[in-house]
């Protein structure tokens, strides 16, 4: 994806689709924006050393705090996302990390 490539947003496109009538594929789309996003971040962050596990962890919990804060509006969907989407399954890669003799 380009830097400048506009891209109409998963949600606004699901929601189009509820007033479409059309709500079996709103509620696909969301689950591939829910897909989409996730294996983007696990390839940012694939291939971390094994003893950095708690700062990624660290990382992600705090962008998605000041994600939620900037966007009080999403706190619906949220909740909707949390009891009725069956979350992605998360696989990744950790790079285990060999000292060197000193």
């Amino acid at each position: 994806m380009g830097l400048f490539k506009k891209k109409e947003g998963y949600v606004t496109k699901g929601n189009r689709k509820i007033g479409e009538g059309r709500t079996a594929e709103a509620v696909q789309i969301v689950m591939d924006g829910l897909n989409d996003y996730q294996n983007q971040i696990v390839s940012a962050i694939n291939g971390y050393p094994a003893a950095d596990a708690s700062l990624v962890i660290t990382a992600l919990r705090v962008l998605a705090d000041n994600l939620e804060e900037h966007n009080p509006d999403c706190k619906p969907l949220l909740d909707w996302i949390e009891k009725s989407v069956t979350k992605p399954v998360f696989k990744n890669t950790q790079k285990i990390e060999k000292t060197k003799p000193r």
